[in-house]
């Protein structure tokens, strides 16, 4: 396991190496709902939205992508930078996702489900 982030619900997510998004409950303890991510990298980070309707990743080759829990489906990938991204955080319209080239990229939500764009801050 490379990272996890609380989720509303008191549950949790991790990501990892087997490239795999792993959501974590009390019902699921023992056998977590494992989601291919699409990532061709290993996952080194995460993070969720307050509401932990959306959950974000990042890889090792630059890759952030964000997974919709209630539509059930990858709703955005995009590769950021060429350097891997280090860590995510939700903020007020959506994620910032830092790099291992020092850059912090902002990730709006309105543009994740319309036009798939993000830009440096």
């Amino acid at each position: 396991m490379n990272a996890c982030a609380a989720l509303s619900d008191f549950g949790f997510v991790s990501v990892g190496r087997d490239r795999k998004l792993r959501i974590w409950n009390s019902q699921n303890q023992n056998h977590p709902e494992a989601i291919d991510t699409g990532h061709t990298h290993s996952v080194k980070s995460v993070a969720a939205t307050p509401d932990g309707a959306q959950i974000a990743t990042g890889s090792y080759n630059g890759t952030f992508s964000v997974y919709d829990r209630l539509a059930e489906k990858w709703i955005y990938s995009s590769r950021l930078t060429h350097a891997g991204i280090s860590s995510i955080n939700p903020c007020s319209d959506g994620f910032i996702a830092s790099s291992y080239d020092g850059t912090v990229y902002r990730v709006p939500m309105n543009t994740v489900k319309s036009e798939g764009n993000s830009y440096v801050l």
